[in-house]
């Protein structure tokens, strides 16, 4: 059948929702009716049945499926990491409502893969419609939908390329005095930080990261283990996931990273954006990216996000 018949046409789940606004941002450029909803926003209510959305799907929404017994035409999964396991049982229940994506799909409809997720990989072998893998990077994922909906290389190409990127996803704030500052609020597990790390690679020893909440019951290992390879400097602000990255760091040698030279505890976003600023030297970068959740000193992470935008743009 037609994939642009169902209102549920495309609806993507991805840990940081970079790759949906580049399928938005490609679906700009064209003059059909589509739109975006999700987490990241006023969402538009849909107008008729013709309409493709492009969905952000949480795995409570998700969770949901299993009584419609729908998935979309178009499902995107970019990666499958350990998330929420303060409100799931197991890793295994919130795996299970993220399949619901494609659970209900059948032999006509399309799954979009990441090619280098081990998780994904596994869970593929679940999926009953046609499976497109990708490699890597969120505009690989974004091409292979364009490619489905019919929309010319060429376009899909222009429109990434002008893309401009989201707020609070690894946005870069101001420079001030040879310094670079970048919000990164949305990132509220240990994985979404490794991320960020990696991609401000060529600033490795050059980073002071401003981290640390209210723990998910995630592990932080992993991101204690990638702190000292690209931070010169770490604030953490009060919580139990700060607890845990503290724990973590001081299993490692103090060849890898003196933690008690260079971590700092914070009790509000002004504090954190100034300690920030003393520790840091020309050509460094100021990251926030949280690692956790955000609860118990701010609204939620947008919230936490507007408050290191203000108190950046203050800074003398």
């Amino acid at each position: 059948g037609n994939i642009g018949q169902s209102p549920l046409s495309i609806l993507n789940k991805i840990k940081k929702p970079r790759g949906i606004e580049k399928i938005n941002s490609i679906k700009n450029h064209r003059s059909d009716e589509f739109y975006t909803i999700g987490n990241f926003g006023k969402n538009k209510s849909l107008r008729d049945e013709g309409t493709i959305v492009v969905a952000e799907l949480s795995s409570w929404l998700l969770h949901e499926f299993k009584d419609i017994k729908q998935s979309p035409r178009i499902a995107v999964i970019t990666n499958l990491m350990p998330d929420h396991l303060d409100k799931y049982k197991n890793i295994k229940e919130y795996y299970k409502d993220k399949e619901n994506i494609f659970r209900f799909q059948n032999k006509n409809d399309y799954l979009i893969l990441n090619e280098n997720d081990k998780n994904l990989r596994k869970i593929a072998r679940k999926s009953k419609s046609r499976i497109v893998w990708y490699d890597g990077a969120h505009q690989n994922a974004a091409i292979a939908v364009a490619k489905l909906l019919k929309i010319p290389k060429s376009v899909a190409e222009r429109a990434i390329k002008t893309f401009k990127g989201l707020s609070g996803r690894l946005e870069f704030i101001r420079g001030k005095n040879g310094v670079k500052y970048y919000n990164d609020t949305t990132a509220t597990t240990p994985d979404a930080t490794i991320y960020s790390l990696k991609s401000l690679s060529k600033y490795k020893g050059k980073i002071i990261l401003i981290s640390g909440g209210m723990d998910k019951n995630l592990d932080y290992k992993r991101l204690a283990t990638e702190i000292p390879k690209y931070c010169k400097a770490l604030i953490l602000f009060k919580g139990t996931a700060s607890e845990k990255i503290i724990k973590e760091l001081l299993k490692l040698s103090k060849s890898d990273f003196n933690i008690l030279n260079r971590v700092s505890d914070c009790s509000s976003m002004k504090k954190a954006v100034e300690t920030a600023k003393k520790i840091a030297s020309k050509d460094d970068i100021i990251l926030l990216s949280p690692a956790s959740t955000s609860f118990n000193m701010f609204k939620n992470e947008f919230d936490r996000g507007e408050q290191f935008n203000r108190f950046v743009k203050r800074l003398k």
